[in-house]
């Protein structure tokens, strides 16, 4: 959590059937909010004996590709 306090952008890269990809964002992070308590509500649904102590909102500046060939890099979306 320090470091996306610190450095509030992301970088998520994963690899599947249709090749890969890398989503980035703007992180804000949320622990007294409206955000955190839907948050709380969603997880204890799932998941009743974990408890949050924030809420990782990311909102998507881009999606990029990441497989092997031409179009290594560009921003699809």
């Amino acid at each position: 959590m320090q470091n996306l306090e610190e450095n509030p952008a992301i970088a998520l890269s994963w690899w599947g059937d249709k090749g890969g990809f890398q989503i980035k964002g703007a992180v804000t992070i949320h622990t007294n909010d409206e955000i955190f308590r839907q948050d709380v509500a969603w997880m204890k649904e799932s998941w009743p004996k974990f408890v949050p102590k924030s809420a990782v909102l990311v909102k998507i500046t881009g999606v990029y590709v990441v497989k092997p060939g031409p179009e290594p890099g560009k921003k699809i979306l």
